[in-house]
C-alpha cells in the first residue's frame, strides 16, 4: 500500500467475531452444530478466530450470536478462566454483518475495533500473525476502515472479485473488473456506521454504495493479504483447507 504510514500495534483494544450465521451451504454439518463450532483439525472454527484476535493484543472479544446459540455461549464459558473477556451480543432476529455489528456497538468503547468472521481459516506466514499488518497499517487519523483483500486471480473463484485499489490504498469498485475480494477481516471505526440504523443489513451493502460513488469522500482502504486464506462457506472449502493442512504438515 503507498502514502500509509505503518503505526505501533496494540492500538486496537477491542475485536469482534460475526457467529450468527446459519451455515446452510455446511449442511448437514450445520444441521445440529452451528458454524463457528465446526472443527478443523480438532479445533472449533471460533477458537481460531479467538486466538487471531489474541495474536495481536485484543483481549476483550465480543460475538454475535443467534442459530443454535446456546451451543456457542456454552463453548465460549472456557474463557472465562483466562484473560480473554468474552462478551456475547445475542441477536432474537439475524441481523446479518453490518446490522449485527451495528447491534452490538452498544457494548463497545468508542474506539475502533477489528472484525474477523468465524467462518475464515487465516494461515500464518512464518511466526508472523496473520492480522499483524492489519494492525500496524491502521491509522485512524486518516482511515474510517481497513479491509483485509485477497487477490482473486489466485484463488479458484468464478465472478469478478469486490474491490480495486487506488494508488493511495482506497478501495474503488468497478461493475466489471475488481481484482481484489473481501475476505472478511478489518478493522472499523464507529463514524463507519454514522447514519445507519440496526437492522438487516450486509455488510457489503453499505461497502459496494460507498466505494461506486464518488471515493474520494470515503475513508476506506484496503490491505492485501499476501498469506493463504480459507472461505469455510462450504463443504468442498472445508474439504480443500483439511487437505491443505495435511499436506503442510
Amino acid at each position: 500500500m503507498k502514502n500509509i504510514s505503518y503505526m505501533n500495534s496494540n492500538k486496537i483494544k477491542v475485536g469482534m467475531i460475526l457467529a450468527a450465521g446459519f451455515g446452510n451451504r455446511l449442511k448437514p454439518l450445520t444441521l445440529t452444530t452451528p458454524k463457528p463450532l465446526i472443527k478443523v483439525r480438532d479445533k472449533a472454527l471460533i477458537d481460531y478466530a479467538i486466538g487471531h484476535l489474541y495474536s495481536v493484543g485484543i483481549r476483550k472479544i465480543i460475538v454475535n450470536t443467534h442459530y443454535l446459540a446456546d451451543q456457542i455461549h456454552t463453548h465460549l464459558e472456557k474463557y472465562r478462566a483466562t484473560d480473554i473477556e468474552i462478551i456475547i451480543s445475542h441477536e432474537k432476529e439475524l441481523l446479518e454483518t453490518g446490522g449485527g455489528i451495528l447491534n452490538a456497538m452498544r457494548n463497545i468503547v468508542d474506539e475502533p475495533f477489528l472484525v474477523i468472521n468465524s467462518d475464515i481459516f487465516l494461515d500464518k506466514e512464518s511466526f508472523t500473525p496473520p492480522l499483524s499488518n492489519l494492525v500496524k497499517t491502521w491509522n485512524p487519523n486518516i482511515m474510517d476502515g481497513l479491509f483485509l483483500l485477497k487477490n482473486f486471480q489466485h484463488i479458484n473463484y468464478s465472478y469478478s472479485g469486490d474491490f480495486n485499489l487506488n494508488e493511495t490504498g482506497k478501495l474503488v469498485r468497478s461493475e466489471s473488473k475488481n481484482k481484489f475480494i473481501f475476505i472478511g477481516s478489518y478493522i472499523v471505526s464507529p463514524e463507519f456506521f454514522n447514519g445507519y440504523e440496526v437492522q438487516r443489513l450486509p455488510m457489503n451493502e453499505i461497502l459496494f454504495k460507498s466505494t461506486e460513488k464518488d471515493y474520494t469522500k470515503y475513508k476506506f482502504y484496503g490491505l492485501e493479504l499476501t498469506s493463504k486464506w480459507f472461505d469455510i462457506g462450504t463443504l468442498e472449502r472445508l474439504n480443500s483447507l483439511e487437505a491443505y493442512l495435511k499436506n503442510k504438515k
